[in-house]
């Protein structure tokens, strides 16, 4: 994560705990400051005709420490607002900012704070000019008031004007169509179409139902029924997310593979998933586990950990293990009426060629597998299974084995659907996860039994 996005965190969660000042005792221009270092300045351009929306924000300091912030709130009513998705939009110029500066907006109970949202995901640039930036907050029904504003970590200068709060449920797609309807008419024509489970669903029942009931819906009570339609597919895997909640679920994982020697002439390399879909990224990724393979080779046998692999993204996944691997076909994906797609080795993104890699494609590979091997991480290990020289210890994995397509909804939600099941090399489909050829409970006598079956094949 940037270093100013893990600041702008730091910042939110002291901000989250801030009780902003009441309304009451507000300026004449109903904008507050809150300075831990009484080191800034805040100066207000205010139209007395105008509202918020008019008013440009300007906080700044040139001796603040790093570890300082201030922020400027502005008080609003919840009334009307409760229950309801709330758009904070406004446009942010920067100057020589040191560690970031964002937007955010918190719901308050009385003097409890029950929500809270930032655009602490998409950081500003230290100078910057007329950078627009948003953020979602779902406001609970017990709300009965809002706070929002601008802060600024720091020394610096960060302006901010046409700060304006909007309802996404009250917006309309242009043909007049108002956005929940949309998104339950766009949810349930893509998980009929698509999903792997779709015939799981009464869609005779389900679709009159749903779509009567978007008519007077709130998005969140949308988001609710959606949530309870896709269980009923039954796959554990598809779900919906609303878009005041998309920022946290795209976050991204990036442990690089841990390798070591485990005992003379064995080797272990562990893997904890991976989501970047970057070009840059994914090649970084290939090359850093083709690079940690390289060193510790060569070696009589191989243990392969993924019992931390959560998943993410599988294709850096499999190219980086490609020495174990070769050229075989190394899984498909396979849809409800039995179709299959191409062999994954035909479908790896990254380009591979040209780097010196060892062949270790009979190689004896022990894989460990457990609850947590999940999604990707769980193709991963279909990927070895018919490799000859393999043998699974553990657990159970999580039983994600289906292969997720990302729809996004009218109003920024999206909704990863199961579309196919996986299967691997040899044609074997698993639809409730990967058992281990030893079953194992316990970790560290998962590693000695894989190591002692590593020891016995390869021994003279």
């Amino acid at each position: 994560m940037p270093r100013s996005v893990k600041n702008i965190a730091c910042v939110s969660a002291l901000l989250a705990c801030v009780q902003m000042p009441q309304a009451a005792g507000a300026q004449q221009t109903g904008w507050e400051k809150t300075d831990t270092a009484n080191s800034y300045d805040l100066t207000i351009t205010h139209r007395p005709e105008g509202d918020a929306s008019d008013d440009t924000i300007t906080l700044h300091s040139d001796t603040a420490p790093l570890d300082a912030f201030a922020a400027a709130s502005h008080a609003a009513p919840a009334t009307g607002r409760q229950g309801k998705a709330i758009r904070l939009q406004g446009i942010l110029t920067t100057d020589s900012t040191a560690t970031g500066a964002a937007l955010w907006i918190a719901a308050y109970a009385g003097t409890k704070q029950v929500a809270f949202s930032n655009t602490q995901a998409a950081p500003v640039p230290a100078s910057s000019q007329n950078v627009t930036r948003t953020t979602l907050v779902l406001i609970p029904h017990d709300a009965t008031r809002l706070v929002f504003g601008v802060l600024l970590k720091g020394k610096g200068k960060v302006t901010a004007s046409s700060l304006t709060l909007s309802a996404l449920d009250d917006e309309k797609l242009p043909d007049g169509t108002p956005l929940p309807e949309a998104v339950m008419q766009k949810a349930l024509s893509d998980i009929k179409e698509n999903a792997v489970n779709a015939s799981h669903i009464d869609w005779k029942t389900e679709t009159p139902r749903l779509l009567a009931l978007s008519h007077t819906a709130l998005l969140a009570d949308v988001y609710a029924n959606l949530r309870a339609l896709i269980k009923n597919l039954d796959d554990h895997h598809s779900l919906v997310i609303p878009p005041w909640k998309t920022s946290g679920f795209e976050q991204m994982w990036r442990a690089p593979p841990e390798a070591k020697t485990l005992s003379a002439g064995i080797n272990t390399i562990g893997l904890t998933g991976f989501t970047p879909h970057s070009p840059q990224e994914m090649s970084a990724y290939r090359d850093a586990l083709l690079s940690t393979i390289r060193s510790l080779a060569p070696a009589k046998g191989w243990v392969l950990d993924l019992r931390k692999d959560q998943g993410g993204n599988m294709w850096p996944m499999l190219a980086g293990l490609k020495p174990f691997l070769g050229d075989a076909p190394l899984g498909y994906f396979v849809t409800i009426s039995g179709e299959k797609s191409r062999p994954w080795k035909e479908t790896l993104p990254i380009d591979h060629q040209g780097m010196a890699q060892p062949d270790l494609s009979t190689i004896p590979v022990a894989v460990l597998i457990g609850p947590h091997t999940a999604s990707s991480g769980e193709a991963v290990a279909i990927a070895f299974k018919g490799r000859p020289n393999t043998r699974f210890f553990g657990t159970p994995t999580a039983g994600l084995t289906s292969s997720n397509r990302t729809f996004r909804l009218p109003d920024g939600g999206i909704m990863p659907i199961a579309t196919s099941f996986e299967a691997d090399r040899t044609g074997v489909i698993y639809k409730h996860g990967v058992e281990p050829d030893e079953h194992i409970e316990d970790e560290t006598a998962t590693i000695q039994a894989a190591t002692l079956w590593l020891h016995n094949l390869t021994v003279p």
